[in-house]
């Protein structure tokens, strides 16, 4: 896959485990947060067919996110566009007065992950922390439950 650079905007697909996709964009590029991205995902999945289908009406998380799985092309950039989000939405505003003390990162694989069980591919309670996933979602989002 061809290396992507990051702008701010890059509008991407997700692939999660089970061949579909999940819509995200990068918001800010924040090298002083340890080189990483943070980007929004949103509760927009689809098949590999319909990857034209976009819908930001819904985002569930936002995250500072390593860049490898985009630089390396496996979340691939579809278009770039005005931020889809409020900046109210953008993670730990509070922390860059104080020099990002207190941020987090995300590894861009446990992002994958999270994704997965956000629509019942993976347990949701899977991680050492059983609350790990929950607390990546945005305040006042509810998980998908499918039986």
């Amino acid at each position: 896959m061809p290396k992507q650079k990051v702008k701010v905007g890059d509008v991407f697909w997700v692939p999660i485990e089970d061949g579909s996709f999940v819509l995200g964009q990068i918001v800010e590029d924040e090298c002083e947060v340890l080189n990483s991205i943070a980007c929004v995902f949103f509760d927009c999945r689809v098949s590999p067919k319909e990857t034209n289908e976009v819908n930001f009406d819904y985002p569930i998380s936002c995250q500072f996110v390593t860049r490898d799985l985009f630089n390396s092309g496996v979340w691939k950039r579809i278009n770039n566009l005005p931020n889809q989000i409020n900046d109210e939405l953008l993670p730990y505003r509070k922390t860059k007065e104080d020099g990002w003390i207190g941020a987090k990162i995300r590894g861009s694989g446990v992002i994958r992950k999270f994704l997965s069980a956000y629509y019942g591919l993976r347990d949701w309670n899977e991680m050492h922390d059983p609350n790990y996933y929950q607390e990546l979602l945005l305040k006042g989002v509810l998980r998908e439950i499918i039986v």
